[in-house]
């Protein structure tokens, strides 16, 4: 039995850090029992393979909390669970000392590189959460890591032994990539639905959009690519927005732009592009809203912050990198008409959720013999 602690909302998943942390829990729910011990916003599922408890507080300072402590404590012996998961480091304390007291293995499932990310926004509180990072993957039994170079950061920069680390990279469900006639009927209701025309170039940038990379990236899309796209050229952009601060995005506009917003059919924007654009330039881990274009057979122009830890040779030409921040280079890559060279079979292969829980199982049985 494993016990993940999950301390915010993933259920039912909606954006992309969700999908991760509930599709790898459920894949690795099929390989080893599992429970989720999460915030209490959270809304379990009778399908799901994986039990859930949903006690923890909804707040960032519960980490602190002596109660949120001992709930994991407490589910762990309900449990008897043989080994300790938490998602991100921000419990690495609390998970440290169950370790100590339980004698039983610890896991840190990283989704980033944590302290890196928030130096990046300008957060004075990054050294502090240095220090969290490396204490606690410096002491956990097993880190995953999203991306080779995360892996390669946390080796160097916390001083970890390569052996107690695995690549776990974001994968995907297996599911039919839409035929032609399948796009165009779906172009033609997106078209529709937004008064476009049918003959139009449709690019398609979806993402949480009240998260600052995105946010900048959205804001790049109008003030430096529109410029140099043809009229018959179109953005959609799609992805939540409910946080005030970045309610300047709907001041945005520029003919050809179109901030969608949140869509219950987000499959249908994606079947509907020609083309998926990613104009995000700051930020870690694998962008999943790249992940998700590719697995529709979308092809993809992206700066290369936006494809860290995508293997390219599992994509064929349908990732096309550009520069980070050279609009000029997006603009060409978007405008240059390349013919789709792309084996659906072998990128599902590598990257479906299925092979990779075995993988990480496989790992954390060992984890009894050491």
């Amino acid at each position: 039995m494993i016990l993940s602690v999950v301390w915010y909302k993933v259920l039912p998943p909606e954006f992309g850090g969700q999908k991760g942390i509930a599709l790898f829990s459920k894949y690795l729910a099929r390989e080893i029992p599992l429970t989720i011990l999460c915030s209490e916003n959270n809304e379990a599922d009778v399908e799901q393979p994986f039990n859930v408890v949903a006690t923890l507080p909804v707040s960032k300072k519960q980490f602190l909390q002596p109660s949120a402590w001992q709930s994991i404590f407490r589910q762990q012996q309900i449990t008897q669970a043989k080994y300790l998961l938490i998602e991100h480091c921000y419990y690495g304390l609390a998970g440290l000392w169950v370790r100590r007291k339980k004698m039983i293995p610890l896991i840190v499932h990283s989704h980033n590189i944590e302290y890196k990310r928030f130096r990046q926004l300008g957060r004075w509180w990054w050294p502090l959460l240095y220090l969290l990072e490396k204490f606690t993957h410096s002491r956990a039994d097993l880190n995953l890591f999203k991306t080779p170079e995360d892996l390669a950061t946390a080796v160097d920069q916390f001083r970890l032994n390569p052996s107690r680390c695995l690549l776990v990279p974001y994968g995907l469900e297996q599911m039919p990539m839409p035929d032609a006639a399948q796009k165009r009927q779906a172009k033609e209701e997106i078209c529709s639905r937004h008064g476009i025309n049918r003959n139009h170039t449709l690019l398609l940038f979806n993402g949480t959009l009240d998260y600052e990379p995105n946010a900048d990236g959205v804001t790049s899309i109008v003030h430096k690519l529109m410029p140099l796209l043809p009229p018959d050229v179109v953005v959609l952009v799609c992805g939540r927005l409910h946080d005030p601060s970045f309610v300047y995005l709907k001041e945005l506009h520029a003919p050809g732009f179109t901030l969608v917003g949140y869509v219950d059919d987000i499959d249908t924007y994606f079947r509907a592009a020609d083309l998926f654009i990613n104009p995000v330039s700051s930020g870690g881990g694998v962008k999943v809203k790249v992940m998700e274009a590719l697995s529709y057979g979308l092809p993809v122009v992206s700066y290369a912050t936006g494809v860290a830890g995508i293997d390219d040779r599992y994509t064929g030409n349908l990732l096309r990198v550009v520069p980070d921040h050279d609009a000029q280079a997006m603009a060409a890559k978007i405008l240059h008409n390349e013919p789709a060279e792309f084996d659906p079979a072998t990128f599902i292969q590598h990257y479906h959720w299925e092979g990779i829980a075995g993988s990480v199982a496989k790992r954390i049985r060992e984890l009894d013999r050491e």
